[in-house]
């Protein structure tokens, strides 16, 4: 399957918690995305289709910034707990891309660090309140290379989608 597909937060379990404050989207959001590639890494998913791309939007929730917990968890459950993926879920990185959707400069660098300049594209969450109108001005302050930047500017978005 040589096709990105893009997934974006739902309504998580428990959100009737989450009303005040508007925190249904401000936590409720990445905790989902997070919760959904832990269903996906942990199921095999990216064993059974190791060609799929899949782009998290929001930066990936809460997930690539817990990715040594769900490593963690790979690691020591057992028996109807355990995981039916061959790896643990740090290992389907290369199958993973992220939006720059993450607000602050420094969260931003942490996410280039760990999945690569080549996986991350520029998101804004447009026409969105919580939406970054900024993106473009975070990516050009990282301290990392032209080449890539322009990989998250433009470079990625255009392998992935062809063009």
């Amino acid at each position: 399957m040589d096709t990105l597909l893009v997934m974006h937060a739902e309504d998580v379990a428990g959100s009737d918690r989450m009303e005040g404050y508007g925190l249904r989207l401000i936590c409720g959001n990445p905790a989902d995305s997070a919760l959904s590639l832990g269903y996906m890494t942990y199921g095999g998913v990216f064993d059974r289709f190791p060609n799929l791309k899949l782009c998290v939007l929001h930066g990936g929730g809460f997930f690539p910034y817990h990715l040594g917990r769900f490593d963690q968890g790979h690691a020591v459950r057992s028996g109807s707990r355990a995981a039916q993926a061959s790896s643990p879920p740090s290992a389907y990185l290369k199958n993973l891309y992220f939006d720059t959707l993450v607000y602050r400069v420094d969260t931003l660098d942490y996410l280039r660090r760990i999945a690569g300049a080549d996986h991350l594209l520029v998101g804004t969450d447009y026409p969105y309140t919580l939406g970054d109108w900024m993106a473009v001005e975070k990516v050009e302050a990282l301290e990392c290379s032209d080449r890539e930047k322009k990989l998250i500017l433009e470079g990625n978005a255009r392998r992935l989608l062809k063009l």
